[in-house]
């Protein structure tokens, strides 16, 4: 278990640049790992690796030090060109938000200070993955709705899902993104007037105690759902206006 992602930095580092060599041209810690949300063997210690070569071979040769790595309690690594950079985000402008927002730079250049994600960008994501998700759901229901535990299961993993979608719905308000998971829910909450929602209780209690996995929490959990994705999918469409780019959005500012 990875106690304190600050401490095996340096280590860290040191065993990618061995392990790629000069191949390695950046390196960032992303997620909860830099945020004083992280909570050990509860949050996930996420890095990226920026190489100019995605060959069997090299990945072969870096693989067994990233093994070692995952085995201690690292996720496994997103592996990015430059290339991937720098078009990637017309596709993927929700995860790559997510990235932007909070990350630090542990060796090299800043691959992604340049990224621009579009406002348009941002709702045809969000459209698509809220509208999978309900499809998901209803799935997930017919196939566990007589085991709450699994139920549980579901909607904390489904909430954690939510949270890179909320930072876009967010922008897409032209609101600034909180820097904690509990003000960033209280914000979609309000937005959505949801009150303290069962977003918030399933949260709350994956942090520390069990989810309730019952009809009615699900059932909950699910018109939400539905309905932000009823919502977004009325919104109009709107050009391609960048809502956060290499240098701080104008228009929305956002912390790290």
């Amino acid at each position: 278990m990875i106690r304190d992602p600050n401490r095996i930095v340096d280590e860290l580092v040191s065993d990618m640049r061995t392990a790629f060599g000069t191949h390695l041209l950046g390196m960032v810690l992303y997620g909860s790992a830099v945020s004083h949300e992280f909570r050990p063997g509860k949050s996930d210690v996420n890095i990226a690796l920026v190489l100019d070569d995605m060959s069997v071979e090299l990945l072969e040769k870096g693989g067994s030090v990233l093994r070692g790595w995952v085995r201690r309690g690292m996720a496994a690594p997103l592996l990015f060109t430059p290339g991937y950079i720098r078009t990637a985000p017309a596709d993927y402008p929700v995860e790559f938000l997510d990235l932007k927002h909070s990350y630090r730079m542990l060796f090299g250049d800043d691959p992604f200070s340049s990224i621009t994600i579009s406002r348009s960008g941002l709702r045809r994501q969000c459209r698509r993955e809220f509208v999978g998700m309900v499809v998901q759901l209803r799935k997930e229901f017919i196939r566990y709705g007589d085991s709450p535990q699994i139920l549980a299961d579901v909607l904390e993993k489904t909430v954690h899902a939510l949270l890179p979608l909320f930072k876009a719905i967010v922008l897409l308000h032209d609101r600034k993104i909180p820097n904690s998971k509990t003000e960033l829910i209280a914000v979609v909450e309000d937005l959505f007037g949801l009150g303290a929602s069962v977003i918030s209780e399933v949260y709350n209690r994956s942090n520390g105690t069990v989810t309730d996995g019952s009809t009615k929490g699900f059932d909950r959990l699910l018109r939400i759902v539905e309905n932000i994705a009823e919502y977004i999918g009325a919104m109009p469409e709107v050009p391609e206006v960048p809502v956060f780019s290499g240098e701080e959005s104008p228009l929305v500012p956002v912390d790290r």
